[in-house]
């Protein structure tokens, strides 16, 4: 009997001391845990916090792309404008040049008209020099004035 008491004893001693072991692991175990949790709720925190500035700079983004757009667009009607400025320009131009060598034109067309008036005017004072007044003088008659 005693035999088994020691037995029973060693056997008591060996299982408190599995069972301090269990509890030495248990209660490490428990400080990685907390020490997990710590960290996963840092790591949360700091995901968050990039997440959120994420946000914040698509939205920043977001809203410089749409006055980007905005300004494309005013550029593109500002273009579409000027476009039509030079096209209105060019016809402009071309009505004004056509207007010009019509007016040329007249213009040439009376050149030769006064020069055949002129014509007709230097013989008639050719032919008013010749005239005499009723005392058988010439009238005088400045030619070329």
């Amino acid at each position: 009997m005693g035999r088994v008491v020691t037995q029973c004893k060693y056997d008591l001693d060996r299982h408190s001391v599995e069972q301090a072991f269990a509890s030495e692991m248990l209660s490490e175990c428990l400080r990685d845990l907390e020490e997990m949790k710590a960290a996963g709720q840092e790591a949360e925190a700091k995901a968050r916090a990039i997440s959120e500035s994420a946000v914040r700079e698509k939205d920043e983004a977001e809203a410089d792309l749409r006055s980007i757009r905005r300004d494309l667009a005013d550029a593109e009607t500002n273009i579409a404008a000027i476009y039509d400025a030079v096209e209105s320009a060019a016809s402009y131009r071309s009505l004004t040049v056509r207007d010009a060598k019509g007016a040329i034109d007249a213009a040439e067309e009376k050149e030769e008209e006064l020069r055949i008036i002129m014509g007709g005017l230097h013989a008639m004072a050719r032919e008013l020099t010749r005239v005499r007044d009723l005392d058988g003088e010439k009238v005088p008659y400045p030619v070329g004035a």
